[in-house]
């Protein structure tokens, strides 16, 4: 640990580091947060993406302080290092959608221009694997009446939904999708003088709108229908966010997602009191995805009002 304390203050020109734990150091020049990097390519890009997810007064990313050789990163041993500022202030939400859309506009602007010198992969979540040739209606005897009947109807709900996104998935075929930094949680937004500074990560890249679709869906829990919908208006008014974009919204929000706790629940012969409450935690998702639908597509048509 000493070692790594001189070797940063020879980098980075600290004349004071303190480890506060072991991703955050206190500096003579305020508290940064420590990333370390085995992959130069994947490092790369998060570069390029923080460099240019900003947009000043509103926007900036955690951008890779420079060392005193002005380079975003610095070897050290066998991977390399990059520091971050530390904020701890988190950013609000509710009346503050305009930053919030203009960072997520940012995003989709970015990633529909990156050239896939990344891989880039889907979360691997197992809630979301779900094969309906697997339902078996069978397994629901002996269930109460009322869950029997709330399976059945959500079952057909998801297949109209997957038949809808198939669909949907055709006719957006030919559109990029953007490659995007995951989106966990809105506590990745800190502020300082107002600005919304996005903390990112160090994943690798996601092609689409997997998760900013779950948080979206956790922004309307949180804030409600209006605000949602100045959200997504405040992403319209970017560059990136155009009706093609917002068509592969809507076709990732119509994927019954949700819908497979529930049925794995069912599938692996869960007891009752297991399935009765993914059924409960799978509504709230539900009607927080279709919230979510009926304000893309309300957006979506006022587009195609405007073009006319």
């Amino acid at each position: 640990m000493i070692e790594l304390v001189d070797w940063l203050k020879k980098q980075y020109g600290f004349k004071q580091v303190e480890f506060i734990n072991e991703a955050v150091i206190l500096t003579d020049q305020g508290r940064k947060r420590i990333r370390s990097w085995s992959d130069s390519s994947l490092l790369d890009w998060h570069i390029k993406w923080r460099d240019n997810c900003i947009q000043t007064p509103l926007v900036l990313c955690d951008r890779m302080i420079r060392t005193k050789e002005e380079e975003a990163s610095a070897k050290w041993r066998d991977q390399w290092i990059t520091l971050h500022d530390e904020l701890e202030e988190p950013y609000p939400q509710l009346g503050h959608e305009q930053a919030w859309g203009v960072l997520f506009g940012l995003m989709i602007t970015n990633g529909i221009q990156t050239k896939g010198e990344q891989a880039v992969r889907r979360p691997a979540d197992q809630k979301v694997e779900w094969k309906d040739d697997h339902w078996n209606p069978v397994l629901l005897n002996g269930l109460r009446p009322d869950i029997q009947t709330q399976m059945r109807k959500y079952h057909k709900e998801a297949l109209d939904r997957r038949k809808k996104a198939k669909a949907l998935s055709i006719k957006v075929s030919h559109i990029k999708k953007p490659v995007l930094d995951p989106i966990h949680t809105a506590k990745q937004a800190r502020c300082i003088y107002d600005v919304l500074v996005w903390q990112g990560t160090n994943e690798q890249p996601e092609s689409g709108y997997h998760s900013l679709r779950s948080f979206l869906m956790q922004w309307h829990k949180e804030n409600g229908t209006n605000s949602l919908r100045d959200l997504i208006h405040s992403m319209g008014q970017t560059e990136g966010f155009n009706k093609d974009q917002a068509l592969l919204l809507l076709q990732e929000c119509l994927e019954p997602y949700e819908w497979a706790s529930a049925a794995n629940a069912l599938m692996n012969n869960r007891s009752e009191r297991e399935i009765e409450e993914k059924l409960t935690q799978m509504r709230l998702e539900w009607d927080a995805a279709k919230h979510l639908v009926v304000i893309l597509a309300r957006w979506i048509d006022e587009q195609k009002k405007v073009v006319i």
